[in-house]
């Protein structure tokens, strides 16, 4: 992931920005927001499973 290893850092961060821009995408379209499964690590950072219209986002 950090290895600065080029190309393949370069395409890593170019699929990190499309995944982001089509979540943020998917939200602002969506009428409801729903986080299932919702657990935190012990830096506090969330992760959890995004239902936009009762839909599973991250399954699309």
């Amino acid at each position: 992931m950090g290895s600065g290893c080029g190309n393949g850092s370069t395409l890593y961060r170019v699929i990190i920005y499309r995944a982001k821009k089509y979540l943020i995408n998917r939200i602002r379209k969506g009428n409801s927001v729903e986080l299932r499964n919702v657990k935190s690590d012990k830096y506090f950072r969330l992760r959890a499973d995004v239902f936009v219209d009762g839909i599973n986002v991250g399954r699309r």
